[in-house]
Parts: structure tokens; C-alpha cells; sequence
């Protein structure tokens, strides 16, 4: 039996490091349920190897190395809300939220790699109170602060 995928909306929008893991983790989580219903085991070489490969480092990848793992939707709607209270003049874009969401810049020097012309854009008690709020809300916050 195979299972097939609709597609209700081709494109809707870029998505969090966080969601795109948790459809890779639905998908495996997916698959294995197949794999036990038949009572069979994965084989080595498939017709969709390479994308079962591609999904593996993927997740392997956002799991050891960013925030995903570590973050839930809760604490992002919060860190965007708190953001978007704060950014009374709309000045950040979606692009830059989605940067400050994946990346979670705790420094000076990344929120300046993330928000194009930050320096214009938000005074420096600005500046402070957005690395605040997305400390606030960072799964890691101790760690890299520690590796500076």
C-alpha cells in the first residue's frame, strides 16, 4: 500500500529549523510504523535512498547543531510576539524573525549579521532589549555564552 501525499498549498512560506524537524521526525516516525506493520526491515539500497539519506543527515544535522531540538512552538510564538510588541515600526522582516528564530543571535555581532542595517534600523537600548528577549527564550543561552 502505498501512501500518497496531497499537496493543499504548493508554498507556504519559509519554515523554522524547528518544523522542518518535526516533519522529518513525523516522517521516520512514519515509516517505521510501515516497516513494523510488514514485519521487515529497511533495505539497504531503495529506489528513494538518497532521500531517506538526505532526511537522515538533515535531522542528524538540526538536532546536534541548532536550537531545533531544543526549542517548542510555545517559547517561538512567544519570542516573536515579545519581538513584534517591540518592533512597533514593523522594521524587522518575516525573513529576519525566521533568522532570529533559527539562529538565536546572543551577541551583538550576530543580530548585526541577521537584521540587515540593525544600526539604523533600532537605537542601542533597542538593540539590548531584542538580545534580552531572544536570550530569554534561547535553549542554549548558558553554553554559548561560556564558548565566546
Amino acid at each position: 500500500r502505498l501512501r500518497h501525499m496531497q499537496f493543499v498549498e504548493s508554498h507556504v512560506g519559509p519554515l523554522t529549523n524547528y518544523e522542518v524537524l518535526n516533519i522529518l521526525n513525523e516522517q521516520k516516525k512514519w515509516h517505521n510504523a510501515e516497516q513494523s506493520k510488514h514485519k521487515r526491515a529497511r533495505p539497504k539500497t531503495h529506489r528513494l535512498y538518497s532521500a531517506v539519506w538526505i532526511n537522515k543527515q538533515v535531522g542528524s544535522y538540526l538536532t546536534e547543531t541548532g536550537n531545533a531540538s531544543k526549542q517548542n512552538r510555545e517559547g517561538i510564538n512567544s519570542m516573536l510576539n515579545e519581538i513584534s510588541a517591540f518592533d512597533t515600526n514593523k522594521q524587522l522582516t518575516r525573513l529576519e524573525k525566521l533568522q532570529i528564530v533559527n539562529l538565536c543571535p546572543r551577541s551583538e555581532a550576530l543580530l548585526y549579521s541577521v537584521v540587515h542595517q540593525c544600526h539604523k534600523k533600532f537605537a542601542q537600548p533597542d538593540i539590548d532589549k531584542m538580545l534580552q528577549i531572544i536570550s530569554k527564550y534561547s535553549p542554549e543561552g548558558e553554553d554559548e555564552e561560556e564558548d565566546e
